[in-house]
């Protein structure tokens, strides 16, 4: 009676066989949106289905780090705890337990008025366990180091990554894990990828240090920003990766590009950062099909073409005209003839000339006959239509 939850529990353990060679979990920025990450990799963990490549930027790779730094069986339970961690709230109004319940909260205007209480009360006293604003940023006087232009400090969020993320774990890659950041001196894109290289937690603050909140994090005298700055997807590099493979991508879109037009400066605002935030998974995937289709046809053309190329010089009729007009008859003991064209059929031989020696053959051609050449006077009196070759 006992077998049949064993055998249910059984299958529901076992991985799903994916006619897939990988399975890519793609993962962008988008700050608090974030947390939606955590309940996509949820369903995609109950589906048994088995992920061997994450790939983040700022958020993104927070979770991602979570996710390649623990066991699979603890990684659903460590998402919970750090974005239980960081959205911790302070005491404040809106966040009284009795708060909630009363009648007028279920308003949208009064939600409205609710989250921007919330968002305020971010600005100003930070998120716990994540970071702290700076009591003096550098706003109207330089720094004495890059890592202090911020409005905030990010310190604990070194510590959060040490407490919750195994770093050894990731480098001895049971999962790939690459985070996307921003080379503040180049403005180049950067991926650090655990297996081109050793990953620490520097390397995923770096993908998460948006400017000008968070300050740039230095990792071998270089500095970076968020990956978002160029892009806030890394699709382009799963999509760039080599040698190629059949994969089953998962993308997290936290942003929609589309969109009303805005009628008042925060929804301006918000609605900018929308369309520089959303993803341009439909861009990337046309290029990639413009260049995989280019190279189908290309392969096409070449596999027409196996046999070997012949390097025999083919002229058609009127340029051997021009060319018998340019140079002499007989100026070589070979005669160039088009590829495709059957050789013209040679005629008897004939006595050797009487100049050199040398026996000659004729051959039918609409050339007239060379008299500064020797070879050719023993036939001048012949029609006008034949031409001699030193045959040797």
């Amino acid at each position: 009676m006992n077998q049949a939850p064993a055998l249910e529990h059984a299958v529901q353990a076992a991985e799903r066989v994916l006619p897939f060679e990988r399975v890519v979990l793609v993962l962008q920025g988008g700050g608090a949106l974030g947390a939606y990450q955590g309940g996509v990799y949820q369903a995609i963990a109950e589906a048994n289905i088995p992920v061997t490549w994450v790939c983040g930027t700022s958020i993104g790779g927070i979770n991602g780090a979570l996710l390649a730094g623990n066991r699979p069986e603890r990684r659903v339970e460590r998402l919970r705890e750090f974005w239980e961690a960081v959205t911790e709230p302070p005491i404040r109004l809106p966040n009284i337990p009795w708060f909630s319940e009363l009648p007028w909260n279920d308003n949208d205007h009064t939600r409205y008025w609710t989250n921007r209480m919330s968002a305020f009360s971010t600005m100003f006293h930070g998120a716990p366990n994540f970071f702290t604003p700076r009591p003096f940023p550098p706003i109207s006087s330089a720094a004495e180091h890059p890592d202090q232009v911020s409005y905030y400090d990010t310190t604990p969020l070194r510590a959060t990554l040490g407490r919750l993320v195994d770093f050894d774990l990731i480098n001895e890659k049971p999962l790939r894990f690459s985070v996307a950041a921003t080379n503040v001196r180049t403005g180049a894109p950067v991926y650090f990828d655990n297996l081109k290289q050793t990953l620490t937690a520097a390397h995923v603050m770096a993908s998460a240090s948006l400017p000008p909140g968070f300050p740039p994090t230095e990792i071998d005298g270089e500095y970076y920003w968020d990956g978002g700055v160029v892009s806030n997807s890394p699709m382009q590099l799963v999509i760039d990766d080599r040698p190629r493979y059949t994969a089953l991508v998962f993308q997290v879109d936290l942003w929609d590009a589309n969109g009303e037009v805005p009628l008042d400066i925060p929804s301006a605002n918000l609605r900018a950062l929308e369309i520089h935030s959303a993803s341009r998974l439909n861009v990337t995937l046309e290029q990639y099909r413009k260049t995989q289709n280019s190279a189908t046809r290309w392969q096409n053309f070449s596999r027409t073409f196996r046999s070997p190329v012949r390097t025999t010089r083919t002229f058609s009729s009127s340029a051997r005209r021009r060319a018998s007009r340019s140079r002499p008859s007989c100026s070589s003991n070979t005669r160039r003839t088009a590829t495709k064209r059957p050789a013209r059929p040679l005629s008897s031989p004939e006595p050797p000339c009487r100049s050199t020696g040398r026996r000659a053959m004729t051959i039918p051609s609409a050339r007239s006959p060379n008299p500064a050449c020797s070879n050719c006077r023993t036939f001048r009196k012949r029609r006008a239509s034949s031409t001699c070759i030193a045959a040797g």
